[in-house]
């Protein structure tokens, strides 16, 4: 007798704005200056204020292959501590005066050098990471 076939619950990523981005600011961000964090929250309204990303914060994190963290699924279902929360909030509210601060879509850690960093144009670093724009 075979036993029973059990089906994997497929996990699914958070829908709440809030959340989504207060996750990518921890998990990516959470040890670095307030300019850091700040920067790494514009990376995701300047995309969706682009053409060639997705239209809302989750889906913009979410993005497959866009920030590491989201590789691990055991990560989706985790809550940031309430400071991010917060901030994730307070950027929320300041997304417009974000993206003017900090023009950046992409970032990477400053101890490796992906490929797509020599087609970007170099604006700035923070911390423990590059940033660029398109």
């Amino acid at each position: 007798v075979k036993p029973p076939i059990t089906r994997r619950k497929r996990i699914k990523p958070p829908t709440s704005s809030v959340l989504c981005l207060a996750q990518n600011l921890y998990f990516e961000a959470a040890t670095e200056p307030e300019a850091g964090i700040a920067a790494v929250a514009a990376t995701v309204f300047n995309r969706i204020a682009s053409k060639y990303y997705p239209q809302s914060i989750c889906a913009v994190v979410y993005q497959p292959f866009q920030y590491s963290w989201t590789v691990k699924v055991s990560n989706w279902n985790r809550t940031p501590p309430k400071a991010f929360m917060t901030l994730a909030k307070q950027f929320i509210r300041d997304r417009d005066i974000l993206r003017e601060d900090y023009p950046v879509t992409h970032f990477h850690r400053i101890d490796i050098t992906p490929k797509w960093a020599s087609t970007m144009t170099y604006v700035s670093t923070f911390g423990q990471h590059i940033f660029y724009s398109m």
